[in-house]
């Protein structure tokens, strides 16, 4: 049976489109100026009577028929007899302020207003409310609540906007010596005095001239454009569900900006300069242009002849200018055009009687909406159309010929039944006395739904009572496969009203047993929606009673956590055998709920992760008949095992002194059982079963245990260095001596890999890193070296050469004789040392080994002075040094 196509309520569709309709004619009414006015509500704009007198801020409000209620310059309140509202003076703004007040209605409220007002140049009132009851002084409204505070000090500029959800209002200001825009929501509940605040872009401060300028939201409500008089134009990002502003982006540098509107298209930018006789002009900007700022096109330059004021966007999509003392306001026609295609005039609109100051009212964003509207466009629904504008008189066609005479309608909001689905293209033609727009087309899809007449679900039952868990979004696939929005209901009364839905829809038992239906709503993209009943159908559970058990067990992996990976498809071929005809597919899930569901399904059963189930979980299995999708069977005949490794700890790096201790012994430390261990070598050779071993030189050790239930660890290894006594090389250590400043290097490339430090005579003192000692004295020295681990250092015998610069052999045993000092045992007692006097002449010849020169020669004392030596040193090895030098006698 084909499902029962859904339409809307019709009463509620007219209810609806004239909330709608009548909402957009808020903004109808301009009050401007000095008794400066216009009437939106007729085919083309009129002037309209006011008694407002204002030299730049105001602002009014229509109900949704376009009717006044009352209107305000920041000071005073007029109902729409134009007389003073009861309570309506004295009000917190300022008639010299450049947007000194905005009215926003409650939401869900129709009698509730709220009246926002600025004072001038950032003074004291800052931003606050009044609020105003339309239903008081018998419809003629009073103030009921006055001039309560929010901020201050702001700057003369606010502007408002929907909230995301489509009811509530932000307002938004910004505060003056400081970059921050305080944003109010304005909720059914009322004004939250808790501003959401966005500091960003730069700060408005300076003179009181500096909080002069207008700001206004773009119609897609995305941005907002702020023109600061000293700071140039900025225009930011903003976010109408959460009320904050971000990015910041220079549209122009340019002094004295005053007056700010965006096209209806949101992509142009309008900006008016307004100072004294000297800089007034209209400017355009390309918003979708690379460098805003190198668009910028002149419109209009009025020079000295006055001052260029508020902009406006109207209901009729033009924009509206105001020159100050005019009795005309100028009008850009086409404002989303580029340059001069734009098509600005200068006296577009007489105002008869009325004259344009520096203000034009403000309205709450946006103001207009697209000029035709279509509403209900499922086959077999009642289309409805209207147009934003308001006409006397019309005629549609509504590109449906095989509708016959319906295909076109006299009606101001004509109803229509479309003959089949389809692309049509609506197209009016309005009298020419109606405005720029006698012919207005629509292109719109009239949809219908394809579905399934009938469903049906089989689920496998878990014992035989014939109760079962559905997913019914199953049966999405088999009623539609257009990817539409479903939604469940137990009832076909339920689905109709479309009221209590099935929360469920992914686990749902069936109410009857073996056998119960549920009802699906379909609705498509277009909105549009069919019932379809869904028969559930409870089967038997028997296929996995002759699947033999399958265990799989393996051991953890080296997270040991109880979960590692697992080759499921090991289970397929004896599952498969059961079904040697028929076209199966075999799901694999984690736990019955799921398997029952049909979600969240194992995907990878090649190397399954268990997951959510530490060392041990049954796998359950689903077997569905392709061609059908119905369940044939569900079961576990897989369960998992996960045993665990073993656990110990050991140390990665261990040291030792050969020089102290000849071995080391490695060791495995808490163990959480009773294992079997087995240490080897770097050369894999096996050097232990315990859960020890010993170890008399350096390498990497590894060590693993095996547990009872025949798991084995992962390998841990401990690297082993093992310090070895230093030995003195032939080059090891160089020794420069026999000069004033004697040096002792170690060469440590002869030392191998590793760090090393040294002391020089004190085996206890302070090491050194650096393989470097200057100014030893002359005389035998222990040189001790070491790596660094505080092993026991090697100890070297070094010998620096040196000799007395003089010597006073005066015989009071003193200085007494001069000879070589530092020898030692490193040079033979057959070495020499000739001395000379500074002629060059040979005095005596000594021994190395003898208690010196005693200042004689041939049994006479010498005279005071310098004398040279000549000391042919023979070391050891046989090998010669020769060293020259002088010193003093000095008697």
């Amino acid at each position: 049976m084909r499902g029962i196509l859904m339409k809307k309520i019709v009463v509620i569709i007219l209810f609806c489109t004239a909330h709608f309709s009548f909402a957009q004619r808020e903004a109808n009414l301009w009050y401007f100026g000095d008794e400066g006015g216009i009437d939106f509500n007729s085919c083309e704009p009129v002037t309209s009577y006011n008694r407002i007198k204002s030299t730049e801020g105001c602002t009014v409000i229509a109900n949704g028929l376009g009717e006044l209620q009352f209107y305000t310059e920041g000071t005073t309140i007029w109902d729409k007899n134009h007389d003073v509202m009861y309570n309506g003076r004295d009000l917190g703004g300022h008639r010299s302020a450049t947007q000194s007040s905005m009215i926003v209605k409650r939401p869900g409220a129709s009698n509730e207003y709220y009246v926002f007002t600025i004072d001038e140049r950032g003074k004291s009132n800052g931003l606050m409310y009044s609020t105003v009851d339309m239903t008081g002084a018998s419809g003629l409204g009073v103030v009921t609540t006055k001039n309560t505070p929010l901020i201050a000090p702001v700057v003369e500029k606010i502007h408002a906007v929907r909230h995301a959800n489509g009811e509530d209002v932000w307002v938004s200001v910004h505060g003056f010596e400081n970059a921050n825009f305080y944003s109010f929501l304005v909720t059914a509940a009322g004004v939250n005095t808790n501003p959401v605040i966005s500091n960003v872009g730069p700060v408005i401060s300076g003179t009181e001239l500096a909080t002069i300028g207008a700001m206004k939201f773009s119609p897609n409500q995305k941005k907002l454009a702020i023109a600061n008089y000293e700071h140039g134009v900025g225009l930011y990002d903003f976010d109408n569900n959460s009320g904050l502003f971000s990015n910041p982006v220079e549209v122009t540098n340019r002094l004295y900006s005053y007056g700010i509107e965006f096209s209806k298209s949101n992509n142009l930018l309008y900006l008016s300069t307004s100072y004294l006789d000297l800089d007034n002009k209209l400017l355009q900007y390309d918003l979708q242009a690379a460098i805003i700022q190198d668009s910028e096109t002149l419109l209009f330059d009025l020079a000295d002849a006055g001052g260029i004021g508020s902009i406006q966007i109207a209901p009729d999509s033009k924009v509206y200018v105001s020159i100050i003392g005019r009795d005309y306001l100028s009008v850009i026609n086409e404002p989303d055009r580029l340059g001069a295609a734009c098509e600005f005039v200068e006296d577009g609109f007489y105002l008869d009687g009325g004259t344009a100051k520096g203000g034009l009212p403000l309205f709450l964003s946006p103001i207009f909406y697209d000029e035709m509207i279509v509403e209900e466009t499922c086959l077999g629904d009642i289309t409805n159309f209207r147009l934003s504008k308001n006409v006397n008189a019309i005629t549609w066609d509504f590109g449906d010929p095989d509708s016959g005479a319906d295909n076109s309608s006299t009606e101001i909001e004509p109803l229509h039944i479309f003959s089949a689905p389809g692309t049509y293209t609506i197209t009016t033609n309005i009298p020419a006395n109606c405005g720029p727009y006698p012919t207005i087309t629509k292109v719109i899809e009239v949809s219908d739904i394809e579905v399934a007449s009938s469903v049906q679900l089989v689920q496998c039952a878990d014992d035989s009572d014939g109760f079962s868990f559905f997913n019914l979004n199953e049966a999405a696939i088999k009623i539609s496969p257009e990817g539409d929005q479903f939604l469940f209901y137990k009832t076909a009364d339920d689905a109709k009203s479309r009221e209590n839905p099935i929360s469920s829809a992914s686990s749902y038992e069936n109410v009857i047993a073996n056998s119960d239906s549920v009802w699906a709503s379909v609705e498509n993209d277009s909105g549009c929606f069919e019932l379809i009943e869904i028969l559930l159908i409870v089967s038997e559970n028997t296929i996995f009673e002759s699947v033999p058990h399958l265990v799989l067990d393996n051991c953890d992996d080296a997270k040991n956590d109880g979960v590692t990976f697992f080759d499921l498809s090991v289970a397929e071929t004896s599952i498969k055998e059961l079904f040697p005809d028929q076209d199966i597919e075999i799901s694999y899930f984690r736990n019955l709920q799921d398997a029952y569901t049909e979600s969240e399904f194992i995907s990878e059963i090649n190397s399954y992760e268990n997951i959510g189930y530490p060392y041990a979980q049954d796998i359950y299995v689903r077997i569905d008949e392709i061609a059908t999708n119905d369940c044939l069977g569900i079961g576990n005949p897989i369960s998992l095992i996960v045993r665990e490794r073993p656990q110990f700890e050991l140390a990665t790096e261990a040291k030792f002194c050969l020089i102290d201790t000849p071995s080391l012994t490695l060791e495995a430390y808490n163990p959480e059982d009773t294992y079997s261990y087995e240490w080897t070598d770097s050369n894999g050779n096996s050097i232990s079963t315990s859960i020890d071993a010993t170890v008399n030189e350096g390498g990497v050790y590894t060590l693993v245990a095996t547990a009872s239930n025949g798991c084995t660890s992962f390998p841990k290894q401990i690297n082993v260095t093992a310090f070895k006594k230093i030995e003195r090389t032939p080059n090891l250590i160089k020794i420069d001596d026999g000069i004033n400043n004697n040096t002792i290097s170690i060469d440590e490339t002869e030392l191998g890999p590793g760090t090393y430090e040294y002391a020089l005579d004190n085996e206890f003192g302070d090491f050194q890193e650096l393989p470097f000692f200057q100014n030893v004295s002359a005389g035998i020295h222990t040189l001790y070296a070491r790596e660094i681990n505080n092993c026991k250092p090697s100890a070297f015998e070094i010998s620096i050469i040196g000799f007395p610069k003089f010597f006073t052999p005066n015989n009071d045993s003193l200085n007494d004789t001069w000879n070589l000092e530092g020898l030692g045992n490193a040079y033979a007692s057959n070495s020499k040392v000739s001395i000379y006097d500074r002629f060059g002449n040979f005095l005596k010849q000594i021994s190395t080994d003898s208690p010196g020169w005693d200042g004689t020669c041939n049994g006479k004392n010498v005279v005071s002075s310098d004398y040279w030596f000549q000391a042919e040193l023979i070391n050891e090895d046989g090998n010669t040094r020769v060293l020259r030098g002088h010193f003093s006698l000095l008697r």
